[in-house]
């Protein structure tokens, strides 16, 4: 059984998505959590953090919008995308 990590704090939601820019991991991840909690922000930050830095690219889906975001603009560890849904 796979730990679901709740993140409550700006830096802990920061710390994950800078982990998933950095992990050879490539599986989907859900993420949920009302509008206002941050996650957006969080993900800017870590990319922001990592700009220099050869990251993963992320896809983010949105539920209920039908174009998808590739916020990675910098240079890339690998040309496929993670995956990321945003079950809000």
């Amino acid at each position: 059984m796979t730990s679901v990590p709740t993140l409550f704090h700006a830096l802990d939601k920061i710390r994950y998505f800078r982990n998933i820019l950095l992990s050879d991991d490539k599986k989907v991840r859900i993420i949920v959590g009302h509008w206002a909690t941050g996650k957006t922000q969080s993900l800017r930050r870590a990319i922001d953090d990592l700009k220099y830095i050869p990251v993963n690219q992320v896809c983010v889906l949105k539920g209920g919008k039908p174009i998808p975001q590739l916020p990675v603009t910098g240079p890339l560890r690998s040309p496929r995308p993670i995956l990321l849904y945003d079950g809000r």
